[in-house]
């Protein structure tokens, strides 16, 4: 069983953010129903691993949305690395619509023994920085192969 323990960076990265979403009162701008953007952050695998991805987002018109996201894990030190390629679906409350609940399944690809599949439930909160961009402060969690991941980090954001 995976046991989280607290990282100083991690409760550093979670008090910016708290600080950083309380500070920004940016005017919410709408743009078209697709959102595209990147990723980075850390993925915790035992240790913290630095992760890179790409996602995609569909407005469906309401509290919800549809999109895709692939997740690379590089491990530079025993060169096994790990990709998570997901369809996600997300959950935007009336009362609070910068808060994006995500729930997502897929596959990861590892270089060492096999694939698996994954299940990922997550949070993450808009901060709108001008028009269409968006930076969207990140964490979730990977079930699957019989153990857990902790994903954090950030997405910034285009919507057209």
């Amino acid at each position: 069983m995976h046991t989280f323990e607290t990282k100083p960076a991690i409760v550093l990265f979670m008090m910016i953010s708290l600080l950083w979403s309380g500070t920004t009162y940016a005017q919410v701008v709408s743009s078209g129903p697709h959102t595209v953007g990147g990723f980075i952050g850390f993925t915790d695998r035992a240790d913290a691993d630095f992760t890179f991805g790409a996602e995609y987002e569909y407005d469906m018109q309401g509290p919800w949305s549809a999109g895709a996201l692939v997740e690379q894990t590089p491990d530079v030190i025993l060169g096994r690395d790990f990709t998570v390629l997901l369809g996600t679906l997300h959950y935007r409350p009336q009362t609070l619509s910068r808060l994006k609940l995500t729930g997502g399944a897929g596959v990861e690809f590892k270089d060492v023994v096999g694939d698996d599949i994954r299940v990922r439930a997550g949070a993450g909160y808009d901060l709108f920085i001008e028009g269409p961009f968006t930076v969207t402060p990140r964490i979730a969690v990977d079930f699957g192969d019989g153990d857990e991941n902790i994903v954090l980090g950030v997405s910034l954001l285009y919507g057209f």
